[in-house]
């Protein structure tokens, strides 16, 4: 089982001077919506039925129900079939004093269906949850804080909808962790995780030092790139290779920006016309994705 190894130091914030400057809004039409049925907490948006429009989901925490709104891209929304959810979630949901995770697959209607292995089980009183490729194999991942536990958990996906609990998982933090989110907060183009804590009110950084491209003998295309992060071309190595093999370059949005033929089972990849920035790659054959990993390219 593979791991995710990060590094932790205390969040100091320095006041800066603000320039006062007017901000407008307008309500929308349609607003305010009737979102919810009982103590509505914590909200999530994003194109959730794949039309290109965002829409949002809400929790209703002392209904254990989640409300989902599909957006019509003009700024109104109205609830989804079969909304409000039942949760118990390509939806990650957090169940308190259930403590455990859910997660549900989006249909193309907009309305979900609970995952195979769901809900998972995490650590007492799971608070909230964050999204990112915390080990760099391609794949989504979950971290989870357990407030009455005073630790993160992390679950790495398979890249089919089912997670396993990371070897060093969980990592202890402070006192009563609630709020999480993820991001790069030292420019290494690997996510990092910060923690709130409700009781001590401060907040902790934890650098994500993990390495970026895999290696990763379940699959049957085995496969490393370096240097990465890369200047001038990045080397791929692929075992199990075989003629007929494409390697596919996806930007950070999940756009198709390069295809190449896979030579063989060591060659050099120049990424000439790819700007600065991460990128996702993946090795297939007969259509089939045999590995994936990140490139970084400075």
């Amino acid at each position: 089982m593979k791991k995710v190894s990060l590094y932790f130091i205390s969040a100091t914030f320095l006041s800066g001077l603000l320039t006062a400057q007017n901000v407008n809004f307008v309500e929308a039409g349609g607003s305010p919506i009737n979102a919810g049925t009982s103590s509505l907490r914590g909200f999530a948006s994003g194109d959730l039925n794949g039309d290109g429009k965002k829409d949002f989901v809400i929790g209703n925490s002392y209904a254990n129900t989640l409300s989902i709104f599909l957006g019509n891209g003009a700024g109104q929304f109205s609830h989804a079939n079969g909304s409000p959810l039942a949760s118990g979630s390509d939806l990650i949901v957090a169940n308190g004093t259930g403590n455990d995770v859910s997660l549900f697959f989006g249909q193309t209607d907009g309305s979900f269906v609970e995952a195979p292995g769901s809900p998972i089980a995490t650590g007492q009183y799971a608070y909230q949850t964050a999204i990112a490729d915390f080990n760099s194999d391609g794949q989504q991942d979950i971290s989870v804080t357990n407030g009455l536990d005073d630790e993160v958990m992390f679950f790495l996906g398979s890249g089919t909808g089912s997670f396993t609990n990371a070897d060093n998982s969980p990592i202890a933090v402070g006192t009563n962790p609630q709020p999480i989110c993820t991001d790069d907060f030292d420019g290494d183009g690997k996510p990092d995780v910060l923690v709130g804590h409700f009781l001590s009110q401060d907040v902790i950084v934890l650098l994500n030092k993990n390495p970026v491209g895999i290696s990763d003998p379940t699959k049957s295309g085995n496969l490393n790139a370096f240097p990465n992060p890369a200047k001038d071309g990045v080397r791929i190595n692929v075992q199990n290779f075989q003629q007929g093999m494409v390697m596919i370059v996806f930007d950070a949005v999940g756009k198709e920006v390069d295809r190449v033929s896979v030579s063989s089972a060591d060659f050099l990849y120049p990424g000439k016309n790819l700007a600065k920035g991460i990128y996702v790659f993946g090795i297939y054959f007969n259509n089939i994705e045999l590995g994936s990993g990140k490139i970084i390219f400075e």
